[in-house]
């Protein structure tokens, strides 16, 4: 099958595409067709160099290998979902029809753009897109929509139109590698944008649209621990709350009826370090109003934000998450490493879980097990990816978790 280009638009923005293959000649052959079209490539070898530029890069179009053996289709979907969910996805197709087609079905569950596929191997020189299909390349700009990223009243608008969905992001216990809990995190399906990440509907959003949004995701998040709880496998589910959110006066009523009764499975509030100027004593009534109320307190992000050690000493916290900042690269970054061991002293110090987030690569998963850290969350497991598919992750991780655990013994 080929994928068309439309090169009518002169005017417009070049488009940027990211090209994903093990194979140099398949990548210079592809490179050189798109940038025939006048796109600006870029072509990575490997996973850590496709996840690396999707979150600098952010391409308009994404062309994938999902045959190359360290490519997880449920991973590399969610890393795009994530980074760059506006863009168009190409695969390059091969004798696995039916692993490409389901492929294809599980990107669409998660709101991709599936435009086509380049067929492999290539039957004569090169590769021909023609531009009577005009699905890629350089095209006209949409139209601007009711509400964009820029605009303040997006979520707002979101929550009012129905458009917030909430996706689940596994954490692994890491002496099992069995899922011990999940993050509830929010997304956007705009009718014109697709799925927008939190970035672009959270940096202007209003402090009463924060807490309406706290309280959906409580609402959704309650409802799946108790299907979780339902179906044998019981987790510990994660929402995040702003600190500027804990101002408000109702806040703690509010919650109370948006988890309604008590499933069994505890909900964790992760509190985002947002504000610095919230007051700790506000901190210490609210996190023991939660703890008493069969809530658990997760300190997020740390080491990113405004965390400091008397919010620590004033919060009854179950479990300390690293910034992903520092636990990326902590294998073989002699500082990120230092900075880790002191953190999971830290939180065990206070009886609490260390949790590293941010793990992309089978290297930082050793050294975080290594170092002492009780759960890690990333995308060497799974990307954030709508309650449907985390059902049909595995129980326990055994393929990267498995290799890593091994050569941590």
């Amino acid at each position: 099958m080929t994928v068309g280009i439309d090169t009518s638009a002169q005017s417009t923005p070049q488009r940027r595409v990211l090209i994903f293959d093990n194979d140099r000649q398949v990548l210079e052959t592809t490179q050189r067709v798109f940038e025939h079209h006048g796109c600006a490539v870029r072509t990575v070898l490997t996973r850590e160099e496709l996840f690396h530029a999707m979150r600098v890069e952010h391409p308009d179009i994404v062309v994938l290998d999902l045959a190359v053996q360290e490519a997880d289709a449920a991973q590399v979907f969610g890393a795009i979902c994530e980074n760059c969910p506006t863009a168009k996805v190409v695969t390059f197709s091969g004798p696995a029809s039916a692993t490409l087609a389901l492929n294809r079905r599980l990107g669409e569950s998660m709101g991709l753009r599936i435009t086509g596929a380049i067929e492999k191997p290539f039957k004569r020189p090169g590769v021909r897109l023609p531009a009577a299909s005009r699905s890629l390349g350089p095209g006209r700009r949409r139209a601007k929509p009711t509400g964009n990223p820029q605009e303040p009243d997006l979520l707002a608008q979101a929550l009012a139109q129905g458009w917030v969905e909430f996706w689940y992001q596994p954490k692994v216990d890491l002496d099992s590698f069995g899922i011990a809990g999940a993050e509830c995190l929010a997304r956007v399906r705009h009718p014109e944008l697709g799925i927008l990440p939190p970035g672009d509907f959270l940096a202007r959003a209003t402090l009463a649209g924060l807490h309406e949004l706290s309280c959906a995701a409580l609402i959704d998040a309650s409802g799946k621990a108790g299907a979780s709880a339902q179906d044998g496998r019981p987790i510990e589910v994660g929402i995040n709350l702003a600190a500027n959110t804990l101002e408000i006066g109702d806040l703690l009523e509010s919650l109370l009826r948006a988890r309604g009764a008590p499933t069994g499975t505890r909900i964790v509030l992760e509190l985002t370090e947002t504000d610095p100027l919230l007051a700790p004593e506000r901190l210490e009534e609210f996190s023991a109003w939660a703890v008493r109320h069969g809530f658990g307190i997760s300190i997020d992000d740390f080491g990113h934000g405004y965390a400091t050690f008397e919010r620590l000493r004033r919060a009854p916290f179950c479990e300390l998450k690293l910034d992903r900042a520092i636990v990326q690269g902590c294998a073989t970054d002699h500082a990120s490493r230092s900075i880790c061991r002191a953190a999971v002293e830290l939180a065990h110090a206070f009886g609490a879980k260390a949790v590293a987030e941010g793990i992309e690569t089978e290297e930082d998963l050793m050294a975080a097990r290594a170092l002492g850290f009780d759960v890690a969350q990333g995308f060497l497991f799974s990307a954030p990816v709508p309650w449907q598919t985390f059902r049909m992750l595995p129980a326990q991780f055994t393929s990267a978790a498995g290799r890593a655990a091994g050569r941590c013994a």
